[in-house]
Formats: structure tokens, sequence, C-alpha cells
């Protein structure tokens, strides 16, 4: 995946957010959108990238689409800020606060999302997802479902374009040490949903502040089967792998805990 410390070389001009991000193809750089560049900011802030091992960018030898897309991604968080920020990658550890009572898995699949620029929502595609969230804390009180999913999620690894299918089937686990402590069956589409895509999608949507442009969002859809319903407590190390043969590869991440952090409220 792509590396945090990979700095690419950005030129920015005009104001107003969401940006919008220009990207070069093979070989090109940021300097080629010069004239369209100007023409776009007099509008709206524009944000024109090289590429990794183009421009004046850095050079490494992974240049695999997903690194390449990963790089510009953590540009558009840095500079303007998204819940994304809380959106891990694939493979990668899924952190819980050191606070937390829990962290469990919810495996999910999530519609994904760009509002375009007259404001209209157009779904891209669906991912397998995992809404990271502390049942233990939830099931003190319904009033605490909100706070037990200010947690980090997963997407991915790949898109499936198109409508989806009626039925999705695979399955979930929770591996420790290797081995498997638990599975569920998974099962989504509107063969086992109680409500259709197209509703959920509405009452997302309808809501203009949902509707601004440039915003992509993903909407999660809801679990059927969790570890944590079946008595089970995922600990640090443990591994939650969702596979789903339509969507091809795995969704796979690893359990950590967060170390403490002190901090203090001061007057302004």
């Amino acid at each position: 995946m792509a590396d945090p410390a990979m700095r690419l070389n950005a030129i920015e001009a005009g104001l107003g957010d969401p940006p919008l991000v220009l990207l070069h193809g093979l070989f090109g750089s940021a300097r080629n959108f010069g004239t369209v560049q100007r023409a776009f900011a007099r509008h709206r802030r524009t944000i024109a990238l090289d590429l990794r091992n183009h421009g004046a960018s850095p050079h490494a030898a992974d240049m695999r689409y997903a690194t390449v897309a990963a790089d510009a991604s953590r540009v558009t968080i840095r500079t303007y800020g998204s819940a994304l920020e809380y959106d891990v990658p694939p493979g990668a550890p899924l952190t819980m606060p050191s606070f937390a009572m829990t962290g469990g898995e919810e495996a999910e699949i999530v519609g994904v999302y760009l509002v375009d620029g007259r404001g209209i929502p157009r779904r891209i595609g669906f991912l397998l997802g995992n809404e990271f969230s502390d049942h233990e804390l939830e099931g003190q009180n319904y009033l605490y479902a909100a706070a037990s999913k200010l947690r980090e999620c997963s997407l991915g690894p790949e898109l499936l374009l198109g409508d989806l299918p009626d039925s999705v089937r695979g399955l979930a686990r929770v591996l420790r040490a290797g081995e498997t402590l638990w599975k569920g069956d998974f099962q989504s589409g509107e063969d086992h949903m109680a409500h259709s895509i197209a509703n959920l999608e509405h009452h997302h949507f309808k809501h203009p502040l949902f509707r601004r442009s440039g915003f992509v969002h993903c909407h999660f859809f809801g679990a059927a089967a969790m570890s944590y319903a079946a008595g089970v407590r995922s600990a640090p190390d443990d591994v939650f792998k969702l596979d789903v043969p339509v969507f091809g590869r795995p969704l796979r991440n690893t359990l950590r805990r967060a170390e403490p952090e002190t901090f203090a409220i001061e007057p302004l």
C-alpha cells in the first residue's frame, strides 16, 4: 500500500472546498494542467498532483494502481480532511481506542457514491466492509450505539461495478494464532435484506447536506452475523477475514489496541 511518508508534489490554485484534484496520465505531470487549472481556479480550489515517479514527486519501485490511488487519497485527506481518515486499507490493522471495551467486526456490503457537480449522487459500485464497533459498550444502553461506532472501519479490496446481485453469500471469520476462532455465514443482497437498496439510498440522500458536490459517501448496508453475538470477545492480534467470492479477494484486518493518550482541556 501507499507509503505514508510519500509526499506528492502539488500545484494549488483557487479557493473553496472541496478541492478539485487533477491527476495526469502515464509520463505526464501536474504542469500539464496549466491552462485548465487556471480556468477551474477562478471558481474553486484546485490541486494538480505529480504522481509518484513523475514530475517533482519522489520515486519508488511500487507503481501498482492501488498504490498510486492511495497516494492521491492521502493528499486530499491531508489538505481537506474527511471521515475517510478513519478508513483503514485492506490488510492494515484496525485499531481500537485504549478506552474501548471490545473491538468487534461487522461484516457488510458498502455502497460507494460520488456526488457530481449538479448535486446528483452517482453510485460508483460496491465494496466489502468491516464496520468495526464496540458491541459491549452498545449493549449497556442503546443510546450508546453512535458512540460505539466512533471507530475505524475497513473497505475493499475490490470494487464491484454494476448492480448488486440479489443474493450475495460468503464467509466471515475471526482467526486467532492462525486458527479459526469463529465463523459465520455472510448473507446480503436484497434477498436477505429488510429494505431495498433503492430505499436505503433514498433515505440517505434525501438530506440536502448529503448531496454536496464533490463528496464521497460510503453507506454500510448492515450485518447479518457477528462473532460478538456468538459470545466471542476479540483480542489484539486476532484477524478479521471476510471472504465473498463475487467480490474477488477477501477483506482482512488484524486487531490492534491503541496506547492511552493524555490531554488537557484549556480555556481560550
